[in-house]
């Protein structure tokens, strides 16, 4: 190993972790800021299932399912970002805040392509909630196109 590359890595790791540091980010709605309750006025997001089985599909398909959730608190509720394990499965959400007591959605894609046997995929949904993480569940058993 050369000299310099010690130094290096430990400069880049310095400013690495200074970076993350400094990261803030507020959740933001289409046409404004949306606020970020605290206390019983606060958004909750509740799921009607956070999991779901497509059973046998075959390679090259592509499935979807509409995760439905609801808010359950006080104020609006506002999906800030959704990433998938692998880069095989999409997620799309609602972009607008949620009023408490209405309805929203996830969509999740899955693409087999490429895939054989079974499958367990996961994604992550951040939000403005109490709950501020929750995972949902992808599962499938790709059988081998002939």
């Amino acid at each position: 190993m050369r000299p310099g590359f010690g130094i290096v890595f430990i400069i880049l790791l310095f400013f690495t972790a200074e970076s993350c540091k400094h990261s803030v980010s507020k959740p933001v709605a289409k046409g404004g800021e949306a606020s970020v309750s605290t206390g019983d006025n606060q958004p909750e997001i509740s799921f009607t299932t956070t999991e779901h089985d497509f059973g046998k599909v075959t390679e090259g398909e592509k499935v979807g399912w509409y995760f439905t959730f609801h808010n359950t608190g006080g104020s609006d509720l506002l999906i800030t970002n959704a990433s998938a394990s692998c880069g095989c499965t999409v997620p799309g959400y609602d972009r607008e805040p949620v009023p408490p007591g209405s309805e929203g959605t996830v969509k999740v894609v899955f693409d087999s392509s490429g895939r054989e046997g079974k499958q367990f995929k996961t994604v992550t949904i951040e939000s403005n909630a109490k709950q501020l993480i929750t995972k949902l569940v992808l599962k499938a058993t790709v059988i081998k196109k002939e």
